[in-house]
Protein backbone atom coordinates (compact mmCIF):
# COMPACT_ATOMS: atom_id res chain seq x y z
CA UNK A 1 0.00 0.00 0.00
CA UNK A 2 1.55 3.61 -1.21
CA UNK A 3 1.46 6.38 1.40
CA UNK A 4 0.51 8.78 -1.71
CA UNK A 5 -1.44 8.65 -4.50
CA UNK A 6 -0.87 10.93 -7.69
CA UNK A 7 -3.81 13.23 -6.61
CA UNK A 8 -1.91 13.74 -3.55
CA UNK A 9 1.21 15.21 -4.77
CA UNK A 10 -0.64 16.96 -7.72
CA UNK A 11 -2.31 18.78 -5.33
CA UNK A 12 0.99 20.30 -4.22
CA UNK A 13 2.24 21.14 -7.73
CA UNK A 14 0.35 24.10 -9.66
CA UNK A 15 -1.44 22.76 -12.95
CA UNK A 16 0.63 24.53 -14.70
CA UNK A 17 3.66 23.11 -13.59
CA UNK A 18 2.59 19.58 -13.62
CA UNK A 19 -0.34 18.08 -14.73
CA UNK A 20 -0.90 14.47 -13.96
CA UNK A 21 -4.12 14.07 -16.43
CA UNK A 22 -2.84 15.21 -19.48
CA UNK A 23 0.66 14.19 -21.35
CA UNK A 24 3.43 15.83 -19.02
CA UNK A 25 6.57 14.25 -17.57
CA UNK A 26 6.78 12.32 -15.29
CA UNK A 27 3.27 10.93 -16.33
CA UNK A 28 1.07 9.88 -13.50
CA UNK A 29 1.85 5.93 -14.28
CA UNK A 30 5.22 6.75 -13.60
CA UNK A 31 4.28 8.38 -10.32
CA UNK A 32 2.34 5.78 -9.68
CA UNK A 33 4.90 2.98 -10.28
CA UNK A 34 8.44 4.41 -9.81
CA UNK A 35 8.82 7.70 -7.73
CA UNK A 36 5.83 7.14 -4.99
CA UNK A 37 7.16 3.41 -4.38
CA UNK A 38 10.86 4.83 -4.57
CA UNK A 39 9.29 7.63 -2.03
CA UNK A 40 8.10 5.34 0.08
CA UNK A 41 10.63 2.92 0.57
CA UNK A 42 12.76 5.41 1.70
CA UNK A 43 10.46 6.83 4.16
CA UNK A 44 9.99 2.92 5.27
CA UNK A 45 13.35 2.55 5.43
CA UNK A 46 13.84 5.40 7.72
CA UNK A 47 10.99 3.88 10.03
CA UNK A 48 11.84 0.27 10.20
CA UNK A 49 14.41 1.03 13.35
CA UNK A 50 11.96 2.42 15.36
CA UNK A 51 8.42 1.19 13.86
CA UNK A 52 7.30 -2.14 11.90
CA UNK A 53 6.53 -0.86 8.31
CA UNK A 54 4.61 -0.53 6.90
CA UNK A 55 2.99 1.78 8.99
CA UNK A 56 -0.64 0.84 9.13
CA UNK A 57 -2.41 3.52 12.02
CA UNK A 58 -5.05 5.66 10.67
CA UNK A 59 -3.04 8.68 12.35
CA UNK A 60 0.46 8.11 10.89
CA UNK A 61 -1.22 6.51 7.82
CA UNK A 62 -1.77 10.94 7.76
CA UNK A 63 1.24 12.20 9.07
CA UNK A 64 2.91 9.88 5.83
CA UNK A 65 0.75 10.74 3.26
CA UNK A 66 2.15 14.72 3.14
CA UNK A 67 5.51 13.46 3.70
CA UNK A 68 5.19 11.02 1.15
CA UNK A 69 3.32 13.61 -1.29
CA UNK A 70 6.21 16.61 -0.72
CA UNK A 71 8.80 14.09 -1.45
CA UNK A 72 7.45 12.44 -4.71
CA UNK A 73 6.24 16.66 -5.45
CA UNK A 74 10.30 17.08 -4.54
CA UNK A 75 11.20 14.81 -7.45
CA UNK A 76 8.23 15.34 -10.32
CA UNK A 77 8.94 19.25 -9.76
CA UNK A 78 13.00 18.42 -10.44
CA UNK A 79 11.86 16.58 -13.87
CA UNK A 80 8.64 18.30 -14.31
CA UNK A 81 9.16 22.51 -13.34
CA UNK A 82 13.17 22.57 -14.13
CA UNK A 83 13.46 21.13 -17.95
CA UNK A 84 10.92 24.41 -18.79
CA UNK A 85 12.89 26.74 -16.33
CA UNK A 86 15.80 25.75 -15.41
CA UNK A 87 14.95 26.65 -12.04
CA UNK A 88 15.01 24.05 -9.73
CA UNK A 89 14.06 25.85 -6.46
CA UNK A 90 11.24 24.18 -4.98
CA UNK A 91 8.39 25.40 -2.21
CA UNK A 92 10.62 24.84 0.63
CA UNK A 93 7.66 24.18 2.87
CA UNK A 94 7.87 20.98 1.01
CA UNK A 95 11.11 19.81 2.94
CA UNK A 96 9.57 21.28 6.56
CA UNK A 97 6.36 18.89 5.53
CA UNK A 98 8.17 16.17 4.11
CA UNK A 99 12.25 15.41 4.89
CA UNK A 100 12.34 17.00 7.77
CA UNK A 101 9.80 16.11 9.75
CA UNK A 102 10.83 12.06 8.69
CA UNK A 103 13.87 13.12 10.23
CA UNK A 104 12.11 14.43 13.41
CA UNK A 105 10.84 11.04 13.87
CA UNK A 106 13.62 8.96 13.28
CA UNK A 107 15.50 11.43 15.75
CA UNK A 108 12.84 11.01 18.03
CA UNK A 109 11.64 14.77 18.28
CA UNK A 110 8.02 12.98 17.24
CA UNK A 111 5.93 10.51 16.85
CA UNK A 112 3.85 8.19 15.02
CA UNK A 113 1.27 7.84 18.33
CA UNK A 114 -0.72 4.89 16.40
CA UNK A 115 2.17 3.06 14.83
CA UNK A 116 3.43 -0.15 16.17
CA UNK A 117 7.07 0.18 17.74
CA UNK A 118 9.50 -2.24 17.18
CA UNK A 119 9.50 -4.80 19.75
CA UNK A 120 5.78 -4.50 20.62
CA UNK A 121 3.28 -7.00 19.93
CA UNK A 122 1.25 -9.84 22.07
CA UNK A 123 1.94 -12.58 24.05
CA UNK A 124 0.78 -14.76 20.57
CA UNK A 125 3.35 -13.55 18.26
CA UNK A 126 5.78 -15.67 16.70
CA UNK A 127 9.09 -15.62 19.24
CA UNK A 128 6.95 -13.75 22.10
CA UNK A 129 8.53 -14.95 25.50
CA UNK A 130 5.28 -16.83 26.05
CA UNK A 131 5.44 -18.89 22.95
CA UNK A 132 8.86 -20.25 23.03
CA UNK A 133 8.67 -20.93 26.96
CA UNK A 134 6.30 -23.91 28.20
CA UNK A 135 5.29 -24.01 31.62
CA UNK A 136 6.87 -26.13 33.81
CA UNK A 137 4.41 -28.66 34.37
CA UNK A 138 5.24 -29.88 31.04
CA UNK A 139 8.88 -30.47 31.32
CA UNK A 140 9.44 -34.15 30.91
CA UNK A 141 12.73 -33.93 33.08
CA UNK A 142 11.20 -32.48 36.28
CA UNK A 143 11.25 -35.58 37.79
CA UNK A 144 14.40 -35.74 37.32
CA UNK A 145 17.18 -34.98 40.10
CA UNK A 146 19.25 -32.11 39.06
CA UNK A 147 23.42 -32.47 39.32
CA UNK A 148 25.67 -29.21 39.14
CA UNK A 149 28.05 -30.06 36.12
CA UNK A 150 31.20 -28.75 38.38
CA UNK A 151 30.85 -28.88 41.71
CA UNK A 152 31.81 -25.76 43.84
CA UNK A 153 35.21 -27.75 45.62
CA UNK A 154 36.71 -28.64 41.78
CA UNK A 155 39.32 -26.51 40.91
CA UNK A 156 40.19 -25.42 37.53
Amino acid sequence: MAYSTVDDVSALIPTQNWNPGVASQPTSAEVTADIIPQVDAEIDARLATLYSTPITGAASLALLTGISARMAAIRIWGTAFTQFTGDANYPKDWDEGGRKLLEAIVAGRAELSDAAAIGEGSASDPGAVSMTMRPIEDDPLQDVEMRQAFPPEQVF
